[in-house]
């Protein structure tokens, strides 16, 4: 629903924010995609306000930076973001391209996550052996 702050827990937390970066590193392992924050999982629109960023300049700097710092420099250009006000909320779609052309993108340097069907699923042993032989 958010980016960094826990809707349940009210304050930053970084499994908030290391569950939207999982599903940006399998929109860019896989076909691409587009995440969009501020909706929670019911479809209800919460918007991106509880998160606390002063304006969006901010707030896609942080997003940006996150990914460089957490996924890598080179997947920085495979994102684009955007603002949308819906009610009196705002929304943000992270859109995602497919980067496997040029290699598979990790969460942390480690975890390899790719989309199947409308899961997202981390890469282990065989699974993350052959992903990588077809890819």
């Amino acid at each position: 629903s958010t980016f960094r702050w826990s809707l349940r827990g009210g304050r930053n937390d970084r499994n908030v924010q290391t569950a939207a970066l999982k599903e940006i590193v399998a929109f860019l392992n896989s076909g691409g995609g587009t995440l969009i924050l501020g909706v929670s999982d019911d479809g209800s629109v919460v918007g991106i306000e509880p998160d606390g960023y002063r304006n969006h300049d901010e707030y896609q700097r942080a997003l940006l930076s996150t990914i460089h710092d957490r996924i890598g420099q080179s997947f920085v250009d495979a994102v684009q973001i955007h603002f949308w006000p819906v009610g009196a909320h705002e929304v943000i779609a992270i859109q995602c391209r497919p980067a496997i052309s040029t290699e598979p993108s990790f969460l942390d340097g480690e975890e390899l996550y790719v989309r199947q069907g409308p899961m997202t699923v981390c890469l282990r042993g065989r699974e993350l052996a052959d992903w990588v032989r077809r890819h």
